[in-house]
């Protein structure tokens, strides 16, 4: 059986009420999960902070400028795949403009609320891991 890795980059936005930002991927088809976090692959010749800034413009029509690394995260969603996240967080200005993308939708949750949502497990350790350290 052969393993592909990926390489992805991704941003919990967070507001001033602490609650984070999370993608509706209910009509994205990727892992089985309903909800994620927003961003995507590295792409050959990108650095994971282009990967990031990239994915936000594509995703939420939104110019990420102030941001920070949390961590690096790997696992195995299935056999055959190997999944590298950089992981960061960002606040949200109160007068951001973001649009998602047309085959998706976005909310803001709680800690408690985005925990009992159908994600992938190693979405709900880095999210217990931001509440712990960010918020």
């Amino acid at each position: 059986m052969r393993v592909m890795t990926i390489k992805c980059s991704g941003i919990i936005l967070y507001n001033n009420k602490g609650k984070i930002l999370l993608e509706d991927r209910r009509r994205i088809k990727k892992h089985g999960e309903h909800w994620s976090f927003f961003g995507g692959s590295i792409k050959e010749g990108e650095t994971k902070e282009e990967a990031l800034v990239r994915e936000v413009k594509e995703e939420l029509n939104y110019d990420l400028t102030n941001y920070h690394f949390m961590s690096e995260y790997r696992f195995s969603p299935r056999k055959d795949l190997n999944l590298i996240y950089y992981m960061y967080a960002a606040p949200l200005p109160v007068d951001a403009r973001i649009e998602p993308h047309e085959k998706a939708g976005m909310k803001f949750f709680t800690k408690k609320q985005a925990l009992r949502l159908k994600i992938i497990s190693m979405d709900k350790q880095i999210i217990e891991e931001f509440f712990k350290t960010i918020v």
